[in-house]
């Protein structure tokens, strides 16, 4: 119980001293009074774009940078810059799904001096960006953003304006339609002007286009379905999204007061533990006869794991106690360079795989992936295997699928048996509904606050930072155990203060030296393996004395060498590349990105 109340003090504590926190500014800053956006839409696909951007400077800077991000498959072609107000030159760079024209400003046609610390400048872009009009079998689609998020300061007023190849047309939107202060047709060009972006905004432009406008768009990106139905729905669902944000904005305060005791009344209701008559020190065997994986996913990761889910530690336990059934053995090879290559290789002996549960069959079946021609599994080189994109996708998926598995088989059937959740259910879902109530005010609603804006703004950050809290609260804090899974956490507890207290050890050493293959293990599943082997090599100095498989994999670094593998290619995995799919929402258009000064 202590130790839930000193977790919940130390969240609250940090996320208010994070909202309180004061930034330091720098010693120099500038503006965007204004900008200009001109988009020529060809009949080819093609859309021809001119920005002007004006930047008013106080303090010494070097030059100014545009960041155009591209969606799969686009381009940029025939970029040409120009300034008015200083000499300038420029380079083209690739970042990514990005490029970024990075500006040199100077106040010399030598190139030679930096440009005053009040300079007044205009920069001038253009460029040709491909497969930024969309044709479906029905209709074409203009989707860009005329102003990005990216931006790092704000612009104070924007002009643009959007030509279309041969005459207006008469569906068209903006996203967000707040910014827009006049629009106004003068041919087949449409003229626009907004006011003040904040950084962190944009405002886009849609509209369809009547096939007939194209005449051989071989620079558009096509799309083999009908499209007009769909955005017009989407632009639809986006009006109905904002009307319904003002109505909510109305009665957030209320919200506010009424749901902020909803997490601490689930916590007084759900959260406080069962008393328990167990009363141990320590226990000097494993308490209980569940697999490591199964005490990681319950018992191994402290106050602010999640229940019944396992972690890489799980991972990794696994490993060793399929190294410590002999199913793989371990051995160290020199390498062509030199090095020391740490090997696993599999016993084809089938009576090794006799008894083993399913859960650590899927991980035999998932080591096996990384065999090399002759059946080895080189550790060294899973790091390097795992950094390709397709490889990492595919090694995150059979570990998403072994832990679901896991949970499905293991723990979800059993679950009220040890730990009761629904504190913590609670204080999930008013943890997401107070964030995204809040974000959305903050974002969208202020604006339309006149009156009394410092009340609304208050509302939104309290009900951000209670969400915040309520989101994070760990599972053993919103949920409790029930009596069954008190004491057995409290009995593994001792267990790892026993492993981790050298005295406790040297005290009580283990009947049999073997026995630390199985300590090791457990400890791994508990997040304390390198503590316990420096213990077991103070007890067991002479390594010669003890070279198991189980321990050379712990000590010669086969356990960081997968750990940081196996979590690179997760991070790996998760990355994601932008698509050019078509039927998008609001902030979904082409164009956009940012920029700033440097």
């Amino acid at each position: 119980m202590k130790m839930k109340i000193v977790a919940v003090g130390i969240i609250l504590l940090f996320l208010f001293s994070m909202a309180s926190s004061a930034s330091f500014a720098e010693d120099r800053s500038y503006r965007i009074p204004h900008a200009t956006v001109n988009l020529f839409i060809q009949d080819d696909g093609l859309i021809h774009v001119e920005e002007t951007i004006s930047y008013l400077f106080d303090g010494q800077f070097n030059g100014v940078f545009r960041d155009i991000p591209l969606k799969k498959g686009q381009d940029i072609r025939n970029i040409n810059v120009s300034v008015e107000g200083a000499y300038c030159k420029w380079e083209l760079i690739e970042k990514g799904s990005e490029k970024q024209i990075k500006v040199y400003l100077y106040s010399n046609k030598e190139l030679t001096d930096k440009i005053s610390t009040d300079a007044n400048i205009k920069v001038k872009y253009s460029y040709d960006i491909t497969d930024a009009i969309n044709i479906y079998n029905d209709i074409g689609e203009i989707h860009y953003k005329l102003w990005g998020e990216e931006w790092e300061v704000n612009v104070e007023s924007l002009d643009a304006s959007v030509t279309f190849p041969s005459s207006k047309v008469s569906q068209y939107w903006f996203n967000p339609p707040e910014h827009l202060t006049s629009q106004k047709w003068n041919g087949s060009t449409i003229n626009i002007k907004a006011d003040s972006i904040s950084s962190g905004n944009y405002f886009e432009f849609r509209a369809l286009i009547p096939l007939s406008q194209f005449k051989n768009p071989i620079y558009a990106n096509r799309i083999n379905e009908a499209g007009k139905n769909k955005i017009i729905q989407i632009q639809e669902n986006i009006a109905q999204d904002r009307e319904n944000e003002k109505t909510f904005y109305t009665i957030l305060p209320i919200i506010v007061l009424l749901t902020s005791i909803i997490p601490i009344g689930a916590y007084l209701a759900f959260g406080r533990e069962p008393k328990i008559e167990y009363s141990g020190i320590y226990e000097r065997e494993p308490p209980t006869n569940d697999s490591p994986l199964f005490v990681n996913s319950m018992y191994g990761k402290g106050l602010s794991g999640t229940v019944g889910k396992p972690n890489m530690d799980g991972f990794q336990a696994t490993i060793m106690m399929l190294i410590n059934k002999k199913v793989f053995s371990l051995s160290t090879e020199n390498s062509a360079n030199g090095n020391k290559d740490l090997i696993l290789r599999e016993n084809k002996d089938v009576s090794s795989k006799i008894g083993l549960s399913s859960h650590e069959s899927r991980a035999v079946f998932i080591l096996n992936t990384f065999k090399d021609a002759n059946d080895n599994i080189v550790l060294n080189r899973i790091s390097d295997h795992l950094s390709n994109r397709e490889n990492a996708r595919k090694f995150a998926g059979m570990y998403d699928n072994w832990i679901k598995s896991f949970e499905e088989e293991y723990y979800t059937p059993f679950k009220n048996k040890y730990f009761i959740s629904t504190g913590n259910t609670i204080m999930k879902i008013y943890g997401v509904v107070a964030i995204i109530a809040g974000v959305v005010l903050f974002l969208f609603g202020i604006p339309h606050v006149s009156e009394s804006i410092g009340f609304w703004f208050i509302s939104t950050i309290l009900l951000i930072i209670i969400g915040i809290i309520s989101l994070v609260t760990p599972s053993k804090v919103g949920g409790r155990w029930t009596e069954f899974g008190r004491t057995n956490d409290a009995k593994w507890e001792n267990f790892k203060k026993y492993l981790k207290d050298f005295s406790l050890i040297k005290e009580y050493p283990p009947e049999s030296i073997a026995i630390w293959n199985k300590y090791l293990v457990y400890a791994t599943a508990l997040g304390i393996a390198d503590q316990v082997r420096k213990n077991m090599d103070m007890i067991v100095p002479s390594v010669g004395e003890y070279r198991s498989d189980v321990y050379l994999y712990n000590s010669y670094g086969g356990y960081a060498m997968m750990t940081h593998s196996f979590n690179r290619g997760i991070s790996n995995a998760r990355s994601s590349d932008s698509d050019n799919s078509g039927f998008g929402g609001s902030g979904g258009g082409s164009g956009g990105g940012g920029g700033g000064a440097f």
